[in-house]
């Protein structure tokens, strides 16, 4: 073990290297992913931020907006963790994965020419083999379109039954009902009636 670890262990620790990192950021996007989800299916419970932002640009651009769908899956193809986009992530973690078996095949093939044993190479294949077990396990487990879809219909309903007003606050729902030629009516204005009507009377 010694021996293996002395002579083909940079190869041995840049695998495990790489996996890790594909592994990470697949775990990292599932992790996200599930918030997101979690978050639409509690809009009207509670408020995020990045669900806050689209809801009031939404507000702002909806005479521009020809099909909440479109607008949302738009939003949804800009997702992002800090600066970097989901999209990327999830790309450089395959490219991880390939850089991993890269390194496993390289490793071999040198024990291979020099005359290792059966036993000395193996650990290559199997580390490998594991990782892109692993990898495309998260992978489904993630499902990132399915999610997609979740979060989609999730907040089309939501806006396409107009609950974004009440979402935001108490003035953005005085803004739609005048928008929409509603009477502003309610305990107060009632109380205030009462009042004068009272004086008129007196």
């Amino acid at each position: 073990m010694k021996q293996f670890l002395g002579e083909q262990g940079i190869f041995f620790i840049g695998i495990m290297g790489a996996l890790l990192t594909s592994v990470f950021c697949q775990m990292l996007i599932i992790y996200y992913m599930l918030q997101m989800v979690k978050a639409s299916e509690k809009l009207e419970e509670e408020k995020t931020a990045i669900f806050t932002d689209w809801i009031e640009e939404y507000i702002r651009e909806k005479n521009k907006i020809v099909n909440v769908t479109i607008f949302i899956n738009k939003k949804l193809r800009q997702l992002s963790i800090g600066k970097y986009k989901i999209s990327g992530i999830r790309h450089f973690s395959g490219q991880m994965l390939l850089l991993a078996v890269f390194l496993a095949g390289v490793g071999a093939c040198k024990g291979i020419i020099e005359g290792k044993t059966l036993g000395q190479i193996l650990p290559f294949y199997i580390v490998s083999l594991f990782g892109m077990y692993l990898h495309f396990s998260l992978s489904g487990i993630m499902d990132l379109e399915e999610k997609k879809k979740i979060i989609q219909m999730n907040l089309s309903d939501f806006l396409e039954n107009g609950k974004m007003y009440l979402y935001l606050s108490p003035k953005g729902e005085k803004e739609r009902e005048v928008e929409e030629g509603n009477p502003i009516w309610g305990e107060q204005e009632d109380k205030e009636l009462r009042e004068i009507i009272r004086e008129i009377l007196t």
